[in-house]
């Protein structure tokens, strides 16, 4: 659920960069590719980091 509300948010940044700011479509995507970059961070690093802390996050 998480890497779909990044690609929503992605989508919509995308939306408002390209339409409301018109900044361009290759701006507008570069702003789409970072929102989802991030997203995939973040996702590949939670359960990393949660590894690295060990059992005693748990409690």
């Amino acid at each position: 659920m998480q890497l779909f509300g990044f690609t929503v948010a992605a989508v919509v940044a995308f939306m408002i960069g390209f339409g409301a700011f018109d900044l361009g479509g290759t701006v507008s995507f570069l702003i789409f590719l970072l929102i989802l970059f991030i997203g995939a961070t973040v996702r590949a690093w939670h359960p990393l980091i949660e590894w690295i802390r060990g059992p005693s996050s748990q409690l």
